[in-house]
């Protein structure tokens, strides 16, 4: 029996699939979107279209986008930031699926509702 992030991996790998056919179609020749191991271990943050933020309380952001769905709604890639507190007042307006690599994040709702989200070794 698969396990949830394994579901989850698979269910997301096919939606970078439908994205990539769904783009073939609009805009020629389409090729999926990988991240190699040296890209994972932190490389891709050297590429050229890394996106780098500054943030008023001093922190940086590094994000790289490697696959962006031809309506803007899907998107995939990696960012890495360093401790933060964010306070969102107001909808989302997205649904985010998160694989961390290292650390993790402590979500608290406005009802005071904890989750505490850290890196787990997946096995095989």
């Amino acid at each position: 029996m698969k396990s949830k992030l394994e579901t989850a991996v698979v269910l997301t790998m096919i939606g970078v699939f439908a994205a990539a056919i769904a783009a073939q179609h609009e805009n020629g020749a389409v090729h999926p979107a990988k991240i190699s191991k040296s890209d994972a271990a932190g490389q891709i943050f050297d590429r050229e279209d890394m996106f780098e933020t500054t943030h008023d309380d001093g922190h940086i952001t590094l994000d790289v986008t490697t696959l962006l769905g031809s309506d803007g709604k899907f998107a995939s890639g990696m960012y890495r930031s360093g401790k933060t507190r964010a306070e969102i007042n107001e909808p989302y307006g997205v649904d985010e699926f998160l694989f961390f690599l290292e650390g993790g994040v402590t979500l608290t709702s406005s009802d005071g509702f904890v989750t505490e989200i850290r890196r787990r070794r997946v096995s095989h």
